[in-house]
């Protein structure tokens, strides 16, 4: 059990709200997370925050989006954003950490890979709004196509496809 262990609400610039947690000095070597649902990502497949956990929810039991995920592995973001132009027009999967909703109509959400790499999946604007759907922590996996020059950038557009989410909600 964490000792001294608190959890604060951190708002940065009033719109993402983030989980931030504090922990006493001592050994974290026998931790169990703060609270029901929030723990770092990590390799321990019990950890219902690892990679693997939260793949599997997402695709079994997640909230499905449009018609959900139909490819089977995912391209890194990394490697997409590292040679964006051959990807471009191309159906692929992602998937990572929710770290941003769009705060405007809700038409993108921002996902992150735990080397910190980030790429939007975006819907139409008006055809969706994620803030009703989605909360920044939540893992998602999404399949679309990849523009180079999207209204937010390089990003997924997942109209064709879908995306799958948890609703386990993880720190980075």
């Amino acid at each position: 059990m964490i000792n001294r262990a608190f959890l604060t609400l951190c708002v940065l610039g009033g719109l993402t709200l983030f989980a931030c947690a504090e922990a006493a000095p001592d050994s974290k070597a026998n931790e169990t997370p703060a609270f029901a649902g929030v723990s770092d990502l990590s390799a321990n497949p019990t950890d219902p925050c690892s990679l693997e956990a939260l793949v599997a929810e997402a695709m079994t039991g997640g909230t499905k989006i449009f018609v959900g995920v139909t490819l089977d592995t995912s391209t890194p973001i990394a490697e997409i954003l590292g040679n964006m132009d051959a990807f471009a027009g191309k159906t692929i999967r992602i998937e990572g950490i929710i770290v941003e909703v769009c705060s405007s109509q809700g038409c993108y959400v921002t996902l992150q890979d735990p080397e910190g790499n980030k790429l939007n999946l975006k819907v139409v604007d008006g055809e969706l709004d994620f803030r009703e759907l989605v909360e920044t922590g939540q893992y998602a996996v999404g399949e679309g196509v990849f523009t180079t020059e999207g209204e937010h950038g390089a990003q997924v557009d997942i109209m064709p496809a879908g995306a799958m989410v948890t609703s386990t909600v993880c720190a980075f």
